[in-house]
């Protein structure tokens, strides 16, 4: 079975007008903070900041060691670039983590103008939709919906922020919010409908 499709061509690799070394594109002077940005997609996301000369990316993510990894990795493959590299160990299923952060940043005068919103909770998994937990699902939607809010409020309450200042926030999410391949998908997909539906308006 095929799965819908939301559009006619799916890129699995940048091309000339999205490229992070296109001039037009340059995050010279920006600092970015990225969630679950140790590894995986977070990783990759940073990665394609520095090459687009971000000054300063903040990798945010629970496992100090798995942090501690991809900034050394981070460091060599960049050691000819001028970004700096941070990594700050938090965790948005928490809100005192959360605030914690945000109060770090302010303390070392650092202000944010990009922040992307990796982490996520994946689970309950179940073989039906009515046979998950609520206690499982609650948390996951505190998780995906509560944590990511907060870490928006944050960022868009900076009280470094000059007035009129424009940021940016990017919400890494799933076609899964837009089709409904399967009855009994993963809640994740509604989860992230949520958080349009919250913040989307606005951030545009």
């Amino acid at each position: 079975m095929s799965l819908p499709k939301l559009t006619p061509t799916y890129h699995k690799d940048t091309y000339p007008s999205i490229s992070s070394t296109n001039p037009s594109l340059t995050q010279a002077g920006k600092t970015i903070l990225i969630t679950g940005g140790g590894g995986g997609l977070g990783f990759e996301i940073a990665r394609s900041f520095a090459k687009a000369s971000a000054s300063r990316i903040i990798v945010v993510g629970r496992r100090a060691g798995f942090l501690d990894e991809a900034l050394v990795n981070l460091r060599k493959e960049f050691q000819g670039n001028t970004t700096e590299f941070i990594a700050h160990q938090a965790d948005i299923a928490s809100d005192a983590s959360i605030t914690s952060l945000w109060e770090f940043l302010h303390s070392q005068n650092i202000l944010v103008h990009v922040l992307v919103l990796n982490a996520a909770h994946f689970y309950p998994y179940a073989p039906d939709t009515l046979s998950m937990n609520k206690k499982d699902l609650m948390e996951a939607f505190d998780i995906n919906l509560g944590g990511n809010f907060l870490m928006s409020v944050n960022f868009d309450k900076q009280t470094l922020r000059p007035t009129g200042l424009k940021l940016h926030l990017v919400n890494i999410s799933t076609a899964g919010v837009h089709m409904h391949p399967s009855p009994n998908q993963n809640p994740y997909a509604h989860f992230e409908g949520c958080i349009y539906g919250v913040i989307g308006k606005d951030c545009r």
